[in-house]
């Protein structure tokens, strides 16, 4: 028992130690610089260490961010080597807590079961991945990576529990409670690794959502339940991962609330084109926007629009803090839709409320050219850096680090349209 806590509780404290460093990445590695003696400084600004430093990040970008170990068009070469090699290292991470040190296959797989609910502190970071990803300062996409690889995880160890625990025993009874939700809970984990993407064509995003999130947490109150109340530590894990998914609500809560000044922001609705929506945020307060930025906006629009929160990139751009944001729509299910229905009634003032800013902007400063590509209705995404590459040019806002200082940059716009009528 004791060789399986420090297992089980050196892995959640790494876990949890990787999480804070990931999030505070940028505060270290400017202390780090603060505290490094100047002749370290001195030797790492040298020419060569620089050359060097350049060609592994190559490297590393031709050979393990841009190619993959699988055949081309397969169903998985979207994966790329970096991806595959972290999420086997990932593995090996977990099977080794697992078996090392492990008495008998029923201690292997108990820990199993607690290193699934270790895991499962990725998939409750919080209800809103635009807000985790900037609280870890990663990127959508890539916190999605994270997302999917934590929910497989957690799918492969449960699994490695419920077979382990079925075969330690003599029996496996339905009548008990125990053992119902253990079924209930296992049937939910595989229910959740199903895409939504696939099912997208078929509902409305905003139900396939719902559905997700409305398991997620009957998935949590059932592992409550089957957690042995008497032992500390299995329920201990299940502690950090409420506190951390409830604080996570209340800081989303009121960070919202702070920026709206516990008021509706007001929302003006008017076709662009015909499919596309245009829609303007008048806000409460003034907010500081970085070009690329988006909002999870949501406006009251029928019974179920409290589940219809959606993402735009805000397609307005100002040096200053503005009052005004500006996205586009375009008409698809769901939201979307509803909002062109009630548009086409004459109704065009809404109310609104959003989180957010999410994302980060793209170093496109650094640069001399800029070269943007777009295909149809994805122009929109490019409008607030044409805007702010713009106001740079004209304004002679250049970084010091640049690598030939000029008063302008070259920037090239490649936009693939099918239709002119988009």
């Amino acid at each position: 028992m004791e060789t399986q806590l420090n297992a089980t509780l050196g892995y959640a404290v790494g876990l949890s130690g990787l999480l804070v460093t990931i999030a505070l990445r940028s505060f270290i590695l400017r202390l780090l610089r603060l505290l490094s003696p100047p002749i370290l400084t001195v030797i790492w600004e040298i020419r060569t260490f620089t050359r060097l430093a350049r060609e592994i990040s190559d490297w590393v970008t031709k050979h393990l961010l841009y190619r993959s170990f699988f055949r081309s068009k397969s169903s998985v070469d979207t994966c790329s080597r970096a991806q595959t090699i972290l999420f086997t290292s990932y593995l090996v991470a977990n099977l080794t807590c697992v078996f090392i040190g492990a008495k008998d296959w029923s201690e292997a797989c108990s820990r199993a079961g607690s290193l699934a609910t270790i895991n499962a502190l990725l998939l409750y970071v919080g209800p809103c991945f635009s807000f985790a990803a900037g609280i870890l300062r990663l990127r959508l996409r890539i916190y999605h990576k994270v997302h999917a690889s934590a929910g497989f995880m957690v799918c492969i160890l449960a699994s490695f529990h419920a077979v382990g625990a079925v075969s330690t025993r003599r029996g496996f009874s339905l009548n008990e409670i125990g053992n119902i939700l253990a079924v209930f809970g296992l049937g939910g984990i595989c229910l959740l690794m199903m895409p939504i993407s696939f099912f997208s064509k078929i509902f409305p995003y905003e139900f396939l959502l719902f559905i997700h999130r409305t398991i997620a947490i009957l998935l949590g109150y059932a592992l409550w339940l089957h957690l042995p109340a008497k032992e500390l530590f299995p329920r201990l894990y299940l502690y950090l991962l409420i506190g951390v998914f409830s604080s996570m609500i209340l800081l989303i809560g009121t960070i919202t609330l702070f920026r709206s000044r516990c008021r509706f922001h007001s929302a003006d609705l008017a076709w662009s084109t015909t499919p596309v929506i245009q829609i303007v945020i008048r806000l409460q307060t003034r907010l500081k926007l970085e070009p690329g930025q988006y909002i999870n906006l949501w406006i009251p629009s029928g019974i179920l629009s409290a589940l219809q929160l959606h993402p735009f990139t805000v397609t307005s751009w100002s040096s200053d803090p503005t009052d005004t944001l500006v996205v586009f729509a375009k008409i698809r299910q769901g939201f979307t839709s509803n909002l062109s229905k009630q548009l086409k009634a004459g109704d065009s003032q809404k109310w609104a409320m959003f989180t957010g800013p999410h994302g980060s902007k793209l170093p496109v400063d650094r640069y001399d050219s800029v070269f943007l590509v777009a295909t149809g209705f994805g122009i929109v995404a490019l409008l607030p850096y044409l805007q702010w590459l713009t106001y740079a040019n004209h304004a002679h806002q250049l970084e010091s680090h640049a690598p030939n200082p000029k008063a302008y940059r070259r920037v090239h716009l490649l936009w693939s349209v099918d239709d002119w009528g988009e």
